[in-house]
């Protein structure tokens, strides 16, 4: 397939356009864009429904960064996501939050921390705990034949226990791809299940189109 590619740099502003693909943004910005109007395609690989749970599955999907604000809290912004529960997010300098709507808030990136960085999430149970670590900062990541770079990894597992005398067992573990400027441009969750038996679902970024602020 041909494509065209234009890159114009002015000032603070940098224009890239292609068949499928288009960004207009002030130079580094952060690592999740919120602005109205942007949304991103993703192509979705999964599990197929049984009998044929052996074989994977695909469709696509789209983020958008639109909709009604949150009553009484203004801070955050309309996030509709394909890839996660994202309905919120807020951003407060190199912290980003999701809003929960059953739960305390939850982080889910923090691009000041270095590799081996850590958080733990507040849950609703104390037989609950989410846990989040910084696997890469600064690294690359080729999804559907385009190099991104400034990506930082950030994996969470959610883990569960019977009760506060018992270990906690991993329920899912979810590794993201952040870029800077672009958003989620890959992830990848595996689902563990009480057989013993893992499931994995992956999302990749195909298109996007990001509106400047």
């Amino acid at each position: 397939m041909k494509t065209t590619l234009c890159i114009v740099l002015l000032s603070t502003m940098i224009i890239s356009c292609d068949d499928e693909h288009t960004v207009q943004l002030p130079a580094r910005g952060n690592y999740f864009p919120t602005s109205r109007g942007s949304h991103w395609t993703y192509e979705n690989k999964y599990p197929c429904d049984p009998p044929n749970q052996s074989l994977i599955c695909s469709s696509t999907s789209e983020t958008l960064a639109e909709g009604e604000e949150l009553p009484g809290d203004q801070s955050y912004e309309p996030f509709i996501s394909a890839t996660s529960g994202y309905q919120f997010v807020k951003i407060i300098g190199h912290e980003y939050f999701l809003y929960a709507y059953d739960g305390p808030d939850s982080k889910f990136l923090d691009s000041a921390l270095p590799v081996g960085g850590k958080w733990i999430n507040p849950t609703a149970s104390d037989n609950y705990k989410e846990e989040f670590e910084i696997l890469e900062i600064n690294a690359t990541k080729e999804v559907h034949g385009i190099m991104y770079d400034d990506v930082i990894v950030v994996r969470s597992k959610y883990m569960w226990r019977m009760d506060p005398s018992t270990a906690f067992n991993d329920v899912t573990e979810t590794t993201r791809w952040f870029s800077r400027d672009i958003g989620e441009i890959y992830s990848k969750r595996i689902v563990h299940d009480t057989g013993g038996v893992s499931w994995i679902f992956e999302n990749s970024l195909t298109a996007y189109s990001i509106i400047p602020n």
